[in-house]
């Protein structure tokens, strides 16, 4: 909204008030009073676009990680141990423990197979 502003060259759209305690009486008055609002910095475009990317990267891998640990909870249930493995061989470690029971191997292909989307 801010950069729609500057396109229209309003440059003073975006103010913030200080952090000042102000009595209920001056209240009403405050907009009518000058020098209360100071300018504010806004960041470019481009940065905000870059944390949005970083922000939304840490999520993804925060999540991946917590699919991880979901399935190595599930897994330990029934006595298997996945043990300290990369995310390179995670996926064939997972597969190798599963093996022998024909029940469960659905469970990790499907885990796996939103790891790796």
């Amino acid at each position: 909204m801010y950069f729609a502003f500057v396109g229209c060259r309003l440059n003073n759209f975006c103010r913030r008030t200080p952090r000042v305690p102000i009595s209920k009486f001056a209240l009403g008055r405050r907009d009518r009073c000058v020098g209360l609002y100071r300018p504010v910095h806004v960041k470019t475009l481009r940065s905000q676009k870059l944390r949005m990317l970083l922000t939304h990267r840490k999520l993804l891998q925060a999540k991946a990680i917590a699919v991880e640990n979901d399935l190595r909870a599930t897994l330990r249930n029934f006595g298997l141990k996945v043990g300290l493995v990369g995310t390179i061989r995670f996926e064939a470690r997972v597969r190798e423990l599963v093996d022998n029971f024909p029940d469960l191997e659905q469970i990790p292909v499907d885990f796996t197979r939103s790891l790796r989307a």
